[in-house]
């Protein structure tokens, strides 16, 4: 393990629950947790140098995902008081009503953003679209469990958790390729991570090759691999939770400079700003942030 260096930049005055989600547009990072009475999402901006600011929540019960669009962040989630599927950007568009989602809504940076979402029951329809306009099905199945997005070359990626296992498309003008892909398995930019122990199994749709990358830890919960960052989690013997980072090699076969994240037993969001690293944890119910650098 080679220690990183963290420094502590806040724990913010906003209550939170059910996990953060994070996106970078120009040089900030924004930060979106639902507030524990399900009054609102509470938003949090962190800048270079480890200025911040707390920002009026957003009229959401829950997030569901966050993205950059052309001009700012790009959010959805469950709509206070009806509880309906919206995102939020210059104005808020609804995607459906709570009675028809399957899996809410995942925004998907690009000009402009696209939103996937998953509605109905048996079967369940898999929709792409750009907030304001027409969506169009991708995907049916029998029942959708989860839905996973991020963006492609030229469309969008997306991970469909489904009733008979996984399935990945990408989708462009139309979809361009499909693959079945193990259960649990997480959706990175450019990746599809499973679980391997003692490490993790990575998928490039791009170039249709796979890799292992070995990781301390054995019990692998959670992963992300964004901007060369592979965060994950495990469970260990001594904490019910270790949170981790890694910088991966130029091949992209190999984890570098392995360090605990700052609150270690809690799970994290990492970005990078600037030539820094973002970490973003609830802890206690609060939100907290950290700034560092890996060593060289």
């Amino acid at each position: 393990m080679t220690p990183a260096r963290w420094r502590y930049v806040l724990r913010a005055d906003v209550p939170v629950s059910g996990g953060v989600h994070a996106v970078r547009v120009g040089d900030r990072v924004h930060l979106f947790a639902a507030r524990p009475d399900g009054d609102g999402v509470g938003h949090v901006v962190v800048s270079g140098g480890g200025s911040w600011e707390v920002r009026d929540p957003l009229p959401l019960r829950t997030v569901s995902g966050a993205a950059a669009g052309p001009g700012g962040p790009v959010v959805a989630g469950a709509r206070l008081g009806d509880h309906a599927a919206v995102v939020l950007a210059d104005t808020e568009t609804l995607l459906a009503e709570q009675h028809e989602v399957a899996a809410w809504p995942v925004p998907v940076d690009g000009d402009p953003a696209r939103v996937v979402l998953a509605t109905g029951r048996a079967p369940a329809t898999v929709w792409v679209g750009t907030p304001g306009e027409d969506s169009r099905s991708v995907l049916l199945a029998d029942e959708v469990l989860g839905l996973q997005a991020a963006a492609a070359p030229a469309g969008v990626d997306l991970l469909c958790e489904t009733s008979v296992g996984a399935r990945f498309l990408r989708v462009e003008s139309d979809v361009r390729m499909e693959r079945a892909m193990p259960s649990g398995s997480f959706l990175s930019p450019g990746a599809v991570l499973a679980a391997r122990p003692p490490g993790v199994g990575v998928w490039s749709p791009d170039t249709d090759t796979r890799r292992k990358i070995a990781l301390p830890g054995m019990d692998i919960r959670r992963l992300s691999l964004v901007d060369g960052l592979l965060a994950w989690t495990v469970r260990e013997a001594d904490e019910p939770v270790a949170a981790w980072l890694a910088r991966l090699d130029p091949t992209g076969t190999r984890a570098e400079r392995a360090t605990r994240l700052p609150d270690p037993g809690h799970a994290a969001v990492v970005r990078r700003l600037g030539g820094e690293i973002v970490v973003a944890q609830e802890v206690c119910g609060r939100l907290e942030v950290w700034l560092g650098t890996l060593p060289p």
